[in-house]
């Protein structure tokens, strides 16, 4: 490892750039004052999500270290701020939220609930290229009947900046009828199943 500089702290972790074998990655250290005995569990749950593709890639952990794939960005909440107040169309926010639903559609599939999506602000990025990632899985589990998609949606249509625009110009159904598909998924969350909720929205 080398040097290290400081990109987020909180209640009980902090998380530091370092570089390994010639590589920046992010390195989350179990502060000394955390309730919780060690990160064991996040590296778990995030070895489940690194097996469909979600997540930054878990390349090491301890009892109180994770060595991670760096996500730069900054949080999908922001960018979908940026592209409302510049009128982004309608099918560009569509193609940015789908790759996130698509994320979320899978962690239901293998039961794993991310536990923190109905309030994504600080748990999805968005790099320059537009492309999207889940982090934070020190909440999430297996024990749990997973909600992921149903809280992304449920975020974008009430609390989003672009809820406007996905009341008006994507949902093409009542809220009713939604929430119908919605229960109808949680109850089933397979691919078929999945495809009946996207066929609300495709614009």
């Amino acid at each position: 490892m080398g040097k290290f500089e400081i990109l987020g702290k909180g209640t009980t972790s902090l998380v530091l750039m370092g570089v390994k074998a010639g590589s920046a990655v992010a390195v989350k250290i179990l502060r000394t004052d955390s309730g919780r005995g060690s990160v064991q569990h996040e590296a778990e749950m995030l070895g489940h999500a690194n097996s469909v593709g979600v997540g930054p890639t878990l390349l090491g952990s301890g009892e109180d270290i994770l060595i991670l794939e760096l996500v730069e960005g900054r949080s999908m909440h922001q960018h979908l701020e940026a592209m409302a107040q510049s009128e982004e169309s309608p099918k560009a926010v569509w193609r940015l939220s789908r790759a996130v639903l698509d994320q979320c559609a899978a962690l239901d599939k293998i039961g794993l609930d991310h536990g923190q999506l109905s309030r994504p602000h600080k748990h999805v990025y968005v790099d320059e290229d537009d492309a999207t990632k889940i982090i934070d899985f020190e909440s999430a589990s297996t024990r749990r009947v997973p909600s992921n998609l149903t809280s992304m949606i449920q975020y974008f249509i009430f609390t989003s900046p672009s809820k406007a625009l996905f009341q008006e110009a994507l949902l093409r159904t009542s809220f009713e009828e939604l929430f119908g598909f919605l229960r109808a998924y949680k109850r089933n969350p397979c691919t078929g199943n999945y495809r009946e909720v996207l066929s609300l929205f495709e614009p």
